[in-house]
């Protein structure tokens, strides 16, 4: 059986690949997630890490 660790990747992987998505960082101020060309920008001033829980809060406005 696989760790979690390496199904966590597996699915983390085909869910990039699916929505042609990518998460980078931004100059060590901010984190993207880009989806299909649309960038979601959370502020590392604000959120320390992205869970299932707070992964709505993008920065909105920005």
């Amino acid at each position: 059986m696989e760790d979690k660790k390496t199904l966590f990747l597996t699915e983390l992987k085909e869910l990039l690949a699916k929505y042609d998505a990518e998460i980078y960082d931004g100059e060590g101020t901010c984190v993207y997630i880009e989806v299909n060309g649309v960038s979601l920008r959370y502020s590392t001033d604000e959120l320390t890490a992205i869970s299932s829980e707070n992964v709505f809060e993008y920065d909105k406005d920005w």
